[in-house]
């Protein structure tokens, strides 16, 4: 059976399946529009977990003094790096 992976990293554990594409992100294209400047603020967007980086991106937010918005899910197995080690750092200025 044909598969579709989201990464390549995905590929690496279970790289006997039978892949055929890779859709990185499935969005449009088009749907945004470049801005030559840019909003002063950093966006991170995606899932709270240790690989993400989202504790990255807080640090640069702060070393560049700069918002940071965080759109993002805390599946149940990360709840407790979410709870140790990332909501702290959300009581920053």
């Amino acid at each position: 059976m044909p598969v579709v992976s989201i990464s390549n990293s995905q590929r690496a554990p279970l790289s006997w399946l039978n892949w055929c594409g890779t859709v990185y992100h499935g969005l449009p294209q088009k749907l945004y529009d470049f801005r030559e400047t840019p909003d002063n603020y950093l966006a991170f967007l995606g899932r709270i977990c240790p690989e993400k980086g989202v504790d990255r991106a807080i640090e640069i937010a702060e070393k560049t003094g700069r918002k940071l918005k965080i759109a993002a899910k805390v599946d149940p197995v990360d709840q407790k790096y979410f709870s140790d080690e990332i909501e702290p750092l959300l009581n920053r200025p």
